[in-house]
């Protein structure tokens, strides 16, 4: 199931990655469902405060994080910082973690890296939290992205019309950028 989580976020996405972008992944559709809250994805944002003013700072800064309807809350970070800060190694290495509180056990989690591949993956621990640290040593030098996959027990059913809410079991971390100098 985990390959189905690499597969779902476009291969145009990590393509621009590998460009040097920096972009964030938030959860988006055009379902044309009659009510919005139905939609399928959620996007989750890491907001200093409950305003319009700073979730658009948080949009902007891509400190955000996208689920295919999944109610999982994702903390990711590169060296302590969260999404969107480029991280600078001198000595090709990074210490990323993950935190996650989910509604249902989360199953498995994967690292990708440049290209959309697998640098590490993780089972699950059959509880509805996981916390992973991950230090990476010897990226050459260069500019690195990382982004986490998230996958929660269950499936992502898909339904016509408004038949039920979304209620999916896949998440996404924004990616981390990382130069080594």
């Amino acid at each position: 199931m985990l390959d189905f989580l690499n597969r779902k976020v476009p291969a145009l996405f990590r393509e621009e990655l590998d460009k040097g972008r920096r972009m964030g992944l938030i959860g988006t559709s055009d379902s044309h469902r009659r009510n919005p809250r139905l939609c399928g994805v959620i996007t989750g944002i890491y907001a200093e405060e409950l305003t319009p003013e700073a979730i658009m700072d948080a949009l902007k800064e891509h400190r955000v994080f996208a689920t295919n309807g999944s109610k999982i809350v994702v903390d990711s970070r590169a060296d302590g910082q969260l999404s969107d800060q480029v991280i600078s190694s001198s000595d090709g290495s990074v210490d990323l973690s993950l935190s996650l509180v989910g509604t249902k056990p989360i199953t498995g989690v994967r690292l990708i890296g440049i290209g959309g591949k697998t640098v590490a993956s993780f089972p699950g621990n059959g509880t509805k939290t996981l916390t992973i640290e991950k230090e990476l040593t010897k990226l050459p030098k260069g500019d690195h992205w990382f982004y986490w996959a998230i996958e929660q027990e269950g499936s992502s059913k898909q339904y016509s019309g408004n038949i039920s809410v979304a209620q999916g079991n896949l998440a996404w971390s924004s990616p981390h950028f990382v130069e080594v100098k």
